[in-house]
């Protein structure tokens, strides 16, 4: 049972996950054209492509300096929205980070934890407001109280909350960015932000825990 990723094996799974949002780029944009402007998963595609690049590339001194070139990857490469909160995810979460090569359970909570913090306060989004902190959230709260126990475990009721939160956002009316112009009309749609969240904690457990294909 692994009990931590070494810094290759981090690599491998931001790898994973970029190969993933790649391939779902159609369902991305459909779930954004339901209520938005349909052009979520191009946006994403453009972000993780950039993504590999530099996995391919180059060769960073910790996971600290990893994530934030990843991160800074998203935001030259996309623009807009978009690119510009998911690039912060990854860019923030990583500078919670010390400058360890291995990325265990506290760890994983730290990222989270600082990736939702600088989200939130980049976005001016609040929960509710049907955006990807709805589906952030839950898993910063899980990931608090879940961190004694072993990581496989720890990661994939991680991914749990994080996909319940995802469900969630389909009750919420949208208080922000253009899915609040589609009105009750938002409500049974899922917002694709906390879609594409979900799917990056997703891949984190099936990695560990070799749930499902990837």
């Amino acid at each position: 049972m692994l009990e931590k990723l070494s810094y290759s094996q981090t690599k491998d799974v931001l790898e994973i996950i970029s190969h993933r949002i790649i391939a779902n780029q159609d369902a991305l944009n459909k779930a954004d054209r339901e209520i938005g402007d349909g052009d979520h998963g191009t946006a994403m595609v453009r972000g993780f492509t950039a993504v590999l690049k530099i996995l391919e590339l180059e060769e960073h001194e910790n996971l600290q300096a990893l994530f934030i070139a990843a991160g800074n990857a998203m935001i030259a490469s996309v623009g807009g929205c978009a690119g510009i909160i998911f690039g912060t995810f990854f860019r923030s979460g990583g500078k919670a980070l010390d400058e360890s090569m291995n990325l265990d359970a506290t760890g994983f909570s730290k990222f989270l934890s600082g990736a939702y913090q600088a989200v939130k306060a980049r976005g001016k989004a609040n929960l509710g407001d049907k955006t990807m902190l709805d589906a952030l959230h839950p898993a910063v709260e899980e990931a608090k109280k879940s961190q004694h126990l072993d990581f496989p475990v720890f990661i994939h009721a991680v991914a749990e909350a994080a996909r319940e939160g995802m469900i969630n956002t389909g009750q919420l009316l949208a208080s922000t960015g253009r899915a609040k112009d589609f009105g009750k009309n938002a409500i049974g749609k899922l917002d694709p932000g906390s879609i594409t969240l979900y799917w990056i904690i997703d891949c984190f457990d099936a990695y560990l825990n070799k749930i499902h294909s990837i």
